[in-house]
């Protein structure tokens, strides 16, 4: 018997995910449309880019979002 989700429970299940969870997931829809060779650089490159903001800007807001850049990145790498 088939497992059918709808939209909303869908949604709702991706919304129930940790970050890193979130991260594997998209990583893993976007790897199978995208060659890996290109992800992973594009991944790596937007890595370094996040850590480089983080290291030399002191506004607490970007460097939250630079920690969850570098989380998100590293994650969908795995």
């Amino acid at each position: 018997m088939p497992i059918i989700f709808s939209k909303s429970s869908f949604i709702s299940c991706i919304v129930g995910l940790k970050d890193i969870q979130k991260g594997t997931l998209l990583g893993a829809f976007l790897l199978a449309r995208i060659a890996e060779i290109k992800y992973f650089r594009v991944n790596i490159v937007a890595c370094i880019f996040s850590l480089l903001i983080l290291v030399f800007v002191k506004n607490d807001m970007v460097n939250l979002i630079c920690i969850g850049a570098v989380g998100f990145f590293a994650s969908s790498v795995l």
